[in-house]
């Protein structure tokens, strides 16, 4: 489904399903890492392109080989490489070292969609800012009308639900290609971005959740359809004094492309554009997990780390990513049709227990306000200092 666009979006929800606890052991990799400064947007890493301008039509031609993330770089067909965590010894209380984040931005960590508030930075301030052939009006209508001719399918099991999903990339990257033909979001410095985003209205005590993970040493990854790492950053205050460098995060998302001198080239990247590409991202991070302790060895196999994953989100396009995580969160009301559809159980976040969980495909919905401050709560509950040798007695008197 489209990072695109607030009004085309809300009538596809995401379903995930809470599936039960898997221990698992990887080898470690160390993959090059990637670090790139925005010219002018301090401490913000974007995708910054070669320009390779051709001269007949003035357009810009991108090589989107790979696609930039905070550290790493995505391949559009792998696994995504993630640089090695940094082992954050965690404050007194929870230990969240060996557990992994996997959060959608735009109606999960946002009041609402940001995919127009961005739009209208470029209609503002941008070359097009007294006037364009096309008002934003234009590339959601376009959107709507290619999303309505898709014939329908049964959609009553979650393997129907993902041949549904696999059809809306091409929408998307349809879309995305009339914006970039339009080069609507074509000129605009990566610092006015930044500036602008500070504008974007959270979720309540979102920040003081990222705190929680971070002083707690979890790892938290914010998987998006958005358009632009800089807005997403920048609208979650990663980039502030506070935060820059003490807490592991990465953001895996679509970008804005950007020329030498800092500028937008009007080129956006879409490899992150439906839920099997999130899907993909996840798998890729855990793949590379390389928490594994020293003294985990096939002799003693009573010391391989445990590893939980909680993601959350609110429609469609997290479906694939939260079927994967241990706790699936639903944020909002847009994924409850589709719940029901598929007849997923969906509790209270409030209720949720690490040592009672059930086995079953069970989603937990975060309080109708909306307030992230219940999920610190529940990780307070569930993940006090030594939780993991809880869970490794678990699964032996369950014989796994």
């Amino acid at each position: 489904m489209g990072a695109v666009y607030s009004t085309a979006m809300t009538h596809f929800a995401r379903l995930s399903p809470y599936l039960w606890l898997r221990s698992f052991f990887r080898a470690a990799s160390n993959p090059s890492l990637l670090n790139r400064k925005s010219p002018d947007c301090l401490d913000v890493t974007t995708t910054i392109i070669p320009t390779n301008r051709n001269e007949a039509t003035h357009s810009y031609i991108p090589d989107i080989t790979s696609t930039y993330t905070d550290k790493a770089i995505i391949p559009p067909s792998s696994t995504p490489a993630i640089p090695s965590l940094h082992h954050i010894a965690p404050k007194q209380g929870c230990d969240l070292r060996n557990l992994k984040f996997f959060f959608d931005f735009d109606e999960t960590l946002t009041i609402s969609d940001t995919t127009e508030s961005l739009a209208m930075i470029f209609y503002t301030f941008g070359p097009h800012s007294k006037g364009h052939p096309h008002q934003w009006s234009h590339y959601v209508r376009a959107y709507l009308d290619d999303l309505s001719a898709i014939p329908p399918l049964p959609r009553l099991t979650i393997e129907e639900e993902r041949v549904h999903l696999r059809r809306l990339p091409a929408i998307d990257r349809a879309s995305i290609n009339r914006i970039i033909s339009d080069k609507i979001f074509r000129g605009i410095q990566i610092q006015t971005i930044c500036q602008e985003a500070r504008n974007v209205k959270l979720r309540p005590n979102i920040g003081d959740l990222m705190d929680f993970i971070g002083d707690h040493g979890g790892h938290m990854n914010i998987v998006s359809v958005n358009w632009s790492k800089s807005w997403i950053r920048s609208a979650l205050r990663l980039d502030v004094e506070k935060r820059k460098g003490e807490h592991d995060y990465e953001i895996y998302s679509n970008d804005l492309e950007v020329d030498e001198s800092g500028y937008t080239t009007g080129v956006i990247t879409d490899d992150i554009v439906g839920a099997e590409d999130k899907e993909r991202v996840f798998e890729g991070v855990m793949k590379s997990v390389d928490h594994v302790a020293p003294e985990a060895t096939a002799d003693s196999p009573e010391n391989f780390p445990i590893f939980l994953t909680i993601a959350a989100g609110d429609s469609s396009t997290d479906l694939l990513m939260l079927l994967k995580a241990d706790l699936g969160i639903v944020v909002g009301d847009n994924l409850d049709k589709h719940l029901t559809r598929l007849r997923i159980p969906c509790m209270p976040l409030s209720e949720f227990n690490r040592q009672t969980r059930s086995r079953k495909k069970v989603l937990f919905k975060l309080n109708s306000e909306g307030d992230w401050k219940e999920l610190i709560g529940v990780l307070e509950r569930n993940f006090r200092m030594g939780w993991e040798e809880e869970e490794r007695r678990r699964m032996h008197q369950d014989g796994h």
